[in-house]
């Protein structure tokens, strides 16, 4: 199989700058990468560098507003963090032959939204190459550490609602927080301590420094997030063997396990940090509270869940399933497209400028 991976081409056409380091920088970035990585190490396929090579195309991101796919099957990878799906979002995947998402949340929000493409779940997995299990005890100075991280700090994961039940003296002595972000646009970064018992890394560090440095020493990933469309963080955490609390809600929900992790009530209200509208989460922070301190309280028992959470999801979000689920679906577009061609009626020829609202016709007959 030949895949075209058009999420980088469409991008410089919207946005014509440098749009490999936007991308890098984000959630998007590192996915395409480790899309392309595990697609070509397991899955055999050739990544091509133009659409005319291609038997299939894979589009990993939100609906392109000012992209249109090429005319051979298409397949979109996409995943949002709130229920809202914009009207010019269902338009863009209307022009695809398979939505993917990683959720059964978003699997009912796309569905919901009107789209006339069928929408599947396709679980992402987590880069086993980089988080590797690391062996956790009670550190000697008798510190529990928990960790908060975020893409940036006023962003919907919710960090300093976790730092304010340190600042104000609401957590043990011998407990400590890190917090793990980077700074907005034009802010100095800086590591130091900002409270005594909480550090921040206000800073992009290399992956070796996060491992050694952040990972090595946290016993507890802490996710108050709002709503995510897979919820990448609190499962690359779990693989090296930490306890997650996170939100079970929007995409986190999939990848909650009562067995291993730890659930954040929520009640469901109107987006404000999403920008697409809709509703997302508003996580109960006594609750989390009351978790964090259950971990501290149990610390054996939650080092042996972290453990466990580990191999759970090494197995279940592993490369394989989902470079599996994803050549399935990507050879299902080929296949369909095809049937498409072989019905293809030439007194009607009005219907060969678009085959795709003429696929769409067949599915939803």
């Amino acid at each position: 199989m030949k895949i075209y991976l058009s999420s980088l081409a469409a991008a410089r056409r919207a946005i014509g700058s440098d749009v490999e380091a936007a991308l890098t920088c984000c959630g998007w970035g590192h996915l395409c990468e480790m899309t392309q990585k595990y697609l070509v190490e397991l899955g055999g396929v050739d990544i091509v560098e133009t659409p005319e090579e291609a038997s299939v195309e894979l589009f990993i991101g939100h609906p392109p507003l000012q992209y249109q796919p090429e005319l051979h099957p298409a397949v979109m990878l996409t995943m949002s963090e709130a229920t809202g799906v914009p009207q010019d979002w269902v338009t863009g995947m209307d022009n695809y032959d398979i939505i993917l998402t990683p959720s059964r949340w978003g699997v009912n929000n796309y569905e919901r939204a009107g789209t006339k493409t069928p929408v599947r779940l396709c679980h992402l997995c987590v880069d086993t190459d980089r988080f590797k299990y690391i062996k956790r005890d009670i550190h000697t100075d008798g510190k529990w550490v928990f960790l908060a991280q975020s893409v940036f700090p006023s962003d919907r994961k919710g960090i300093w609602a976790v730092e304010q039940y340190f600042s104000n003296g609401l957590m043990p002595a011998d407990t400590f927080l890190i917090m793990k972000t980077r700074p907005d646009k034009g802010q100095q970064p800086f590591e130091q301590h900002v409270d005594e018992q909480v550090f921040m890394y206000y800073n992009t560090i290399p992956f070796d420094r996060m491992m050694s440095e952040v990972l090595v020493q946290s016993h507890v990933s802490v996710n108050p997030s709002s709503g995510e469309g897979f919820g990448y963080i609190p499962l690359e955490h779990q693989l090296t063997g930490m306890i997650a609390i996170q939100t079970n809600y929007s995409g986190m929900a999939d990848t909650h396990n009562p067995l291993y992790n730890l659930p954040i009530e929520y009640r469901e209200v109107f987006s404000q940090l999403a920008a697409f509208g809709g509703k997302d989460a508003q996580p109960d922070y006594e609750h989390m509270y009351k978790q964090m301190l259950w971990t501290y309280e149990n610390r054996e028992k939650s080092l042996e869940m972290g453990r466990l959470a580990s191999k759970w999801v090494a197995e279940q979000f592993s490369p394989t399933n989902f470079v599996n689920t994803l050549l399935r679906n990507l050879n299902m577009a080929i296949e369909s497209r095809q049937k498409t061609i072989n019905l293809y009626d030439p007194s009607k020829s009005e219907e060969w400028f678009n085959p795709r609202r003429l696929g769409a016709r067949m599915k939803n007959a």
